[in-house]
Parts: C-alpha cells; sequence; structure tokens
C-alpha cells in the first residue's frame, strides 16, 4: 500500500467515525428532549387535572366482624396496627 492509500484508508475511517458519533449525538439528544417533554407533559396534566384533597381526618371504628371473615382477617390484620381506608360517605336527601 502507498502512502497516499493509507492516508485516504484513514481519511475514510476517520469520516465514518465521524458519522457514527454525529448520528450517536443526535440520537441521544432526540431521546433526552423526548423524555423530557413526556415528563413535563405528564406533570402539567396531573398538576391541572387531578384534584387536591380537600378534608382529611383520622376516623375511628368500633365494629364487630362476621364469624366467616374474622379468622382470615385476623391473620392479615393485626390488633392496635393503624390501618388507611377510603370512605364514601353518602347523605339521603330524605332525611333533610
Amino acid at each position: 500500500m502507498s502512502l497516499r492509500e493509507q492516508l485516504l484508508t484513514v481519511v475514510v475511517l476517520y469520516l465514518r467515525l465521524r458519522w457514527f458519533v454525529v448520528q450517536l449525538l443526535t440520537v441521544t439528544v432526540g431521546s433526552v428532549v423526548l423524555l423530557s417533554a413526556s415528563v413535563f407533559l405528564y406533570g402539567s396534566f396531573y398538576y391541572w387535572y387531578m384534584p387536591s384533597v380537600l378534608h382529611e381526618r383520622p376516623v375511628h371504628f368500633k365494629f364487630r366482624l362476621a364469624i366467616e371473615m374474622s379468622y382470615f382477617l385476623q391473620k392479615v390484620m393485626h390488633q392496635g396496627h393503624g390501618y388507611n381506608a377510603d370512605v364514601e360517605c353518602v347523605k339521603c336527601e330524605c332525611c333533610c
């Protein structure tokens, strides 16, 4: 191989490597921009759409378990531990 062929080979390899690096950077930057935009859109949608909690306070219930459920719940739930429960209260129109 002559010096000119070696130089041409090195230049071609350099250009291919540079093109690969440019493509890699383009894909990386595009992915980061797309991910950032999706996180921003999700956060803004969540902030504007989801309602805020208006009222929150602890509720203490006293209840008796049915016999068939008590064995199962004794295995799962223990007395003295705190548990979270969502309660939906509906007020009847006829009671007022």
